[in-house]
């Protein structure tokens, strides 16, 4: 049974940040601070909403591939997590997948002997990311006390007859099947009711993931409920038993966004 959490409203920050970067100035990646999200956190209770989890979206980390807080934007996000647990809302953090900043090569698929994403079938990677889960989603001292992952870019994956992974054979959707289950058993061995939101609307995904996202929209075709309606159908028929993240949808222009809702 899927703990309540899971299947309660979702606030993502990700339109907050674009907003801000629309209005303010800069990028959205700039907006992905703990100053900004206490902000949107105290409108949400201005506004008494109460979604089941906070995704604090793209870019929290200092180094993608590192995933770890920047401590220029997140001085304290241990102190942010607890504070929306004492509110009722889990934190779950926006990971994007693949992305080799901040590794080490010997951590990375090869494209003709260049580094061109992360592989999962490194065991020094494997290494890294168990650490580094733990110390994400753990309540113990030292870690942040976050629930979970919303992984994205899961389409960037390291492709190709000349890609090269640490087990010879592992490639296309075996390799994103390992990546996925990596991300899952060291999340739920932390903490078991660790939220995997992804990408992955296909039926062997259907064990690995508790979410499916139906995923952005491009706002300039203004019929969204449609477009993702019929992502939502696909979604179900493929993943019978796994929820579905409605996504952004509808986020073109005021009229489609209107519909949608």
């Amino acid at each position: 049974t899927e703990p309540d959490w899971w299947k309660r409203p979702i606030y993502c920050g990700w339109g907050e940040q674009c907003d801000m970067a629309h209005r303010l100035g800069g990028k959205p990646f700039d907006y992905a601070t703990q100053r900004d999200y206490e902000a949107m956190s105290r409108r949400l209770d201005a506004l008494d909403l109460h979604p089941g989890c906070l995704i604090i979206d793209d870019k929290w980390q200092g180094q993608y591939g590192e995933a770890l807080p920047d401590p220029e934007k997140w001085p304290d996000l241990r102190a942010f997590a607890d504070a929306e647990h004492k509110k009722g809302r889990r934190v779950v953090l926006w990971f994007r997948s693949w992305y080799p900043e901040g590794l080490r090569a010997e951590e990375c698929a090869e494209y003709l002997c260049t580094a061109c994403g992360a592989d999962p079938t490194s065991e020094k990677y494997r290494a890294r990311m168990k650490e580094t889960i733990r110390r994400l989603l753990s309540d113990e001292a030292g870690c942040y006390n976050c629930d979970g992952f919303k992984i994205d870019f899961a389409n960037c994956m390291p492709l190709g007859k000349y890609v090269q992974t640490h087990e010879e054979g592992v490639c296309g959707v075996e390799l994103l099947r390992r990546f996925m289950t990596m991300m899952r058993d060291f999340a739920k061995a932390v903490k078991p009711d660790a939220l995997i939101n992804c990408s992955c609307a296909h039926p062997y995904f259907d064990e690995i993931v508790d979410q499916a996202r139906i995923h952005d929209y491009w706002g300039t075709m203004r019929n969204a409920p449609e477009v993702m309606g019929h992502r939502a159908k696909l979604c179900r028929a493929a993943m019978e038993n796994v929820l579905i993240d409605t996504d952004a949808g509808g986020l073109g222009s005021r009229r489609d966004f209107r519909r949608w809702i």
